[in-house]
């Protein structure tokens, strides 16, 4: 089906510029914006349509585990430390 819009030339410039930004034709790239706003995948499958952003979506996650400040870059380094000691004997290397 074809629709036609008008569009101020301010508009049509930027759909222009991200549409060659994303590597797709002006008709498909103005497509799969009405179909991301419209929650509809590009096969016409049901989509997410919520305006939720991540922090809204794991508010109630965030701040569950609990290391001060200081301790966290060091208890990463650590694990990933660990990890690679264990993955490196795994292999029969030594370090």
């Amino acid at each position: 089906m074809t629709i036609q819009i008008d569009l101020t030339p301010e508009v049509e410039q930027r759909l222009r510029e991200e549409a060659e930004k994303q590597g797709q034709d002006l008709s498909a790239f103005t497509r799969s914006l009405i179909e991301e706003r419209l929650g509809i995948g590009p096969n016409g499958n049901g989509g997410d349509s919520s305006d939720e952003t991540l922090d809204k979506a794991l508010a109630g996650h965030i701040g569950l585990i609990d290391v001060g400040p200081s301790e966290l870059p060091q208890k990463s380094g650590n694990a990933f430390s660990d990890g690679l000691v264990e993955k490196y004997r795994r292999q029969g290397l030594t370090v």
